[in-house]
């Protein structure tokens, strides 16, 4: 799965015409450690996963890690072809007023899996700053 996850980011930054130095330096990882984590055995961590997220707004989640869904998210300033708002956060904002063929289950298990979703990232993010205290703590402790 991990190598998978790989692939997606190489893909992203052949679309964004982006090199990995030019990502690390815009997220603050050295090149050296997130090109290694790119592309080869090293393993790929959740700090670098989140600052690509992070870095890349418009950047589905879904799609990085699972490899669902599209690449890129419509962008939080546009509506969708149907006319329909993007939040800031990218989701769909129905005006409930307004009559939809979509079936009102569907929509409803949409947003139940957005909200998961987010509070997965609320914890993996909570996670990472765990571990960034924990490696401040272990360098000042070896000083």
């Amino acid at each position: 799965m991990e190598s998978n996850v790989k692939q997606r980011i190489k893909d992203l930054l052949s679309q964004k015409g982006i090199t990995v130095s030019a990502l690390s330096e815009a997220i603050g990882i050295p090149q050296s450690t997130l090109s290694r984590q790119i592309n080869s055995d090293t393993s790929l961590s959740i700090s670098a996963i989140l600052s690509i997220l992070e870095y890349f707004e418009d950047l589905s989640p879904e799609w990085l890690i699972k490899g669902e869904g599209e690449m890129i998210r419509q962008n939080i300033h546009q509506t969708n072809n149907q006319g329909d708002n993007i939040n800031a956060g990218g989701n769909l904002s129905l005006d409930k007023s307004v009559k939809t063929n979509i079936d009102p289950k569907y929509v409803e298990k949409l947003e139940e899996d957005n909200k998961r979703m987010n509070q997965e990232i609320s914890k993996l993010k909570d996670d990472l700053l765990k571990l960034q205290q924990s490696m401040i703590d272990l360098l000042s402790k070896k000083k």
